[in-house]
């Protein structure tokens, strides 16, 4: 983390941004979070050779375009809390009201279910979303956060007005009995390989005991959000654990939505372990199966915009 207190005069800004890291996520009380394996490339070359608690499915692998690689051991990178207070930048907020004038963030994403997502959670702090459909070069990354940082990179040049800001947010969904995968080859599993693949490959993992199907189905989406203004940015994270239901659902989630189950919720907001019932609970529907206001309760990007909208003044 980059602190400026107690500094009176920067002589020149780095061309590429330092940022400010601000991790916003939500877990269950119990258990510390176990390592995962997360994959090297953003386009992998052979599929895992193995997969926890049951024989792999090799059927699959004529769906993809290049057969991926087993992933590595992940190193253990991120700082996770229990902190899920909402926050509000009330300044910037009551400064657009006064004014009559809303500040604009331009989200760099193809996803509109992104973008609507975002506009709805900042609109309520008095900021417009616009999206910014740039066509930025994946790079071979382990963390979603070294991606995120290097979209803003390529971005920058592009902006309709250098005094803009911008917003680059990248997620992934990482399945406990999977190794993590496909984490950060979310978006490359969905469009080679979609719900339905994932469910193949966990169609091993089930029990007649609910607790014990939960706990074997385990997942977590996870968001890195990265906010640029004026050679500054931040940089937060937001998780959602969760599990894997067994047929998706329809309705006007994307992505994963229509297979992931979130877990329930206490009255501050932390997920509980599987099989204790929350003050806030889907009651076994995935997220494509809720609304999406419902949906911004347990959401990791509402979570990682929420670290933005609280360090917000930051970056002046």
């Amino acid at each position: 983390m980059v602190s400026t207190e107690k500094v009176d005069i920067v002589v020149k800004a780095p061309r590429i941004p330092v940022p400010t890291k601000i991790v916003i996520s939500f877990e269950t009380k119990s258990a510390a979070r176990p390592a995962m394996h997360i994959p090297r490339s953003n386009e992998p070359t052979a599929f895992t050779s193995k997969v926890a608690w049951g024989v792999p499915t090799h059927s699959l692998i004529a769906n993809l375009r290049i057969a991926p690689i087993a992933p590595p051991i992940a190193t253990a990178r991120y700082e996770f809390t229990n902190d899920l207070q909402e926050v509000h930048s009330i300044k910037h907020a009551q400064k657009a009201l006064v004014s009559g004038s809303f500040m604009t963030i331009w989200f760099m994403t193809t996803n509109p279910g992104k973008v609507e997502e975002a506009r709805e959670y900042f609109s309520h702090h008095g900021i417009d979303v616009r999206q910014f459909e740039f066509e930025a070069s994946e790079p071979q990354a382990e963390d979603l956060e070294t991606v995120a940082l290097s979209k803003i990179e390529q971005a920058i040049p592009h902006l309709p007005n250098q005094d803009d800001m911008l917003l680059v947010e990248d997620a992934g969904l990482f399945v406990e009995a999977l190794n993590g995968f496909p984490g950060v080859y979310s978006s490359y599993v969905l469009k080679t390989l979609d719900v339905y693949g994932v469910l193949k490959l966990l169609e091993h993992l089930k029990s007649e005991d609910p607790i014990q199907d939960g706990n074997l189905r385990k997942a977590e989406f996870r968001a890195v959000s990265v906010l640029y203004k004026n050679g500054q940015t931040i940089v937060s994270e937001g998780v959602c654990p969760g599990r894997i239901a067994h047929q998706p659902v329809t309705g006007d989630g994307f992505g994963f939505d229509p297979i992931f189950i979130p877990s329930d919720l206490d009255e501050e907001g932390n997920a509980l372990p599987v099989g204790e019932m929350g003050v806030k609970s889907t009651h076994g529907t995935p997220f494509g199966g809720i609304s999406l206001e419902e949906k911004q309760n347990y959401s990791h990007r509402h979570r990682s915009l929420s670290g933005l909208i609280q360090h917000l003044d930051s970056l002046g």
